[in-house]
């Protein structure tokens, strides 16, 4: 017959023309640039502020530092205190000439110059530790006192003008001496007083300024890590994105690729049978219809198959339509109150006749008090054909079918399990993905498109349901759908 080549001819070339030679490449590229133009550029220069800011900060740190070493607070406080001590040394000295010239003797003459040897032990110390830093006015006091002191020592050593060092003259004028001392003292040591408060009130504005600093430093630092790490995050996302939909359309490439192998497949051999049975009945090859017995025997035949690669032909039809309508979000859905054991009574009598010529038991376990569906009545109808069509399918003669319907967590299980071949481990993750067939065999795969499990879940899940599926190689599948039941729809 060469108008069977003739149309396979054609149709492979057809579908061979109508294969898209655009390539998205160089867009996708041009894209990807652009995306990390701007998601990577921003957290770089986010860095380098970072960095920037850091340096700044060190050097910002170790510059108040240095000012807060040069006048630590400990050491104002230890100098003030050494003051105070020292005027305190002063006034017990004031005390001894006052007592000594009340009471002359030689005794308090030496409480005297041991007062005056613990003044200046005191004042070499301080000048020993504080090299008279003029912080808080240590050496003016040191100006004053210094003096005294050794006109003290040289007056209760050698005396005065004539006058014997244990005289009440020269004891009249220690007194005096340590008193003039005191008096320039005490208002020195009040200026000290305050410039200690000053140099302390002054550290701790620094010391406040500094942590400040450093606490908005550390916020700032924060901030800009949470914008990176956002853009970071930002830029993963959109990576990731750009990964899922490319490999969306490589799967979309796939998919196409498949469905035109299996549709050029599917499609010819029902319509080589018909376009094959149609020549010769119009070519009367067995003679003219009707005239003989074996014409119209071979005729009537030659219609069965045509009607059959029909009927073939619509079901493949209706299934792509099903599916892209699906995928398309087209389909919409009538919800109504389903009887459910009228409907599986239903859907078993119409592949009964499969069942009888195979001579598999058909077994229906549903009780009466089964609660009703809420779903598309045609959609519920599908499925459950699709389910059990698939069970008649791949179960062998003297095999066995069951239907089972059970309501549990308010939805309704329907269940079709088989003793039929199974599903291997391998096929069993992708089973409900499109033109995938459950048994390698030829024989049988050709008899379906692949599609059938794929409407199944897509119309369960429409109706916020969930498909289950087992299945062990040579023990047989068991596929169940759940859907709400009447009166706990979401209205």
């Amino acid at each position: 017959m060469p108008s069977n080549s003739t149309q396979h001819n054609d149709t492979k070339s057809s579908l061979t023309d109508e294969e898209p030679h655009d390539k998205p490449a160089p867009r996708a590229k041009r894209l990807d640039f652009k995306i990390a133009r701007q998601y990577i550029t921003r957290p770089i220069i986010l860095i380098f502020c970072v960095i920037v800011g850091c340096l700044g900060i060190i050097y910002f740190a170790w510059s108040s530092l240095q000012d807060i070493e040069k006048a630590l607070p400990i050491t104002i406080v230890q100098q003030q205190r050494d003051i105070a001590l020292l005027v305190q040394d002063a006034s017990d000295l004031a005390w001894q000439a006052r007592l000594a010239n009340s009471a002359p003797s030689p005794e308090n003459n030496q409480k005297i110059l041991d007062q005056v040897s613990r003044v200046e032990k005191r004042m070499k110390h301080m000048r020993t530790t504080y090299n008279f830093d003029n912080l808080v006015g240590a050496s003016a006091m040191h100006s004053v006192i210094s003096p005294a002191l050794a006109d003290i020592r040289r007056w209760l050593t050698s005396g005065v003008y004539n006058q014997p060092a244990d005289s009440p003259v020269v004891i009249a004028l220690v007194e005096t001496r340590t008193n003039d001392a005191i008096n320039t003292m005490r208002p020195m040591f009040a200026m000290t007083q305050q410039n200690t408060f000053n140099i302390l009130r002054k550290q701790s504005s620094q010391i406040l300024t500094f942590r400040n600093s450093i606490v908005f430093f550390l916020v700032g630092v924060l901030l800009i890590t949470l914008v990176v790490v956002f853009q970071m995050y930002k830029l993963k996302k959109i990576d990731q994105a750009l990964f899922e939909a490319r490999e969306a359309a490589e799967k979309a490439s796939r998919a196409k690729s498949e469905f035109l192998a299996t549709m050029s497949h599917e499609f010819r051999t029902p319509l080589n049978a018909i376009l094959g049975f149609s020549e010769m009945m119009q070519e009367q090859f067995f003679g003219p219809l009707g005239v003989n017995a074996i014409g119209s025997e071979k005729y009537t035949e030659y219609t069965h198959d045509i009607h059959h690669s029909g009927k073939h032909l619509l079901s493949l039809v209706n299934d792509v339509l099903d599916i892209a309508a699906i995928e398309a979000g087209k389909r919409s859905l009538k919800r109504t109150q389903i009887d459910t054991l009228s409907l599986i009574e239903d859907c078993t009598k119409s592949i009964e006749k499969r069942a009888r010529d195979n001579n598999i038991d058909l077994i229906i376990d549903v009780p009466k008090s089964i609660p009703m569906l809420y779903a598309d009545k045609r959609a519920v109808t599908q499925i459950l054909l699709n389910l059990l069509s698939n069970a008649i399918k791949f179960t062998d003669k003297d095999g066995q079918v069951l239907i089972k319907a059970t309501s549990e967590n308010k939805q309704v299980k329907i269940m079709v399990k088989d003793s039929g071949i199974g599903i291997s481990p391998e096929r069993l993750p992708t089973i409900t993905d499109a033109f995938t067939q459950g048994d390698a065999d030829p024989h049988r795969a050709q008899e379906g498109t692949g599609l059938g499990l794929t409407i199944a879940k897509a119309l369960i899940e429409e109706h916020e349901g969930f498909l289950e599926l087992k299945s062990e190689l040579g023990k047989g599948t068991q596929v169940s759908m759940n859907l709400p039941c009447w009166g706990n729809s979401k209205t």
